[in-house]
């Protein structure tokens, strides 16, 4: 999951694209801007804000407890991942 659709997280996302060493697989993609929403990047959906965090780990990995990355587009973006599973 990268949170932040914008052009930081679609050069992360190409990144783990085209890495030898990177052995991710982002599954989609999180942004609070609504008119990015059910659109793709490469392939890979922007699910929707930060209230979509919670249903998108449970559709991708089975659970908060089983997700093994965010990655964040913009230092501040986590903050807001962190504060938007605690809230839920």
């Amino acid at each position: 999951m990268i949170v932040g659709a914008g052009s930081a997280g679609e050069k992360i996302l190409r990144e783990t694209l085209v890495s030898t060493k990177l052995h991710k697989k982002v599954v989609c993609f999180i942004d609070d801007d609504a008119t990015k929403h059910n659109r793709r990047i490469h392939n890979v959906p922007i699910a929707g804000g930060r209230n979509e965090i919670l249903t998108q780990v449970e559709k991708y990995k089975g659970g908060a407890d089983n997700f093994l990355d965010t990655l964040g587009a913009n230092p501040k973006t986590l903050p807001i991942f962190h504060r938007a599973l605690i809230s839920q």
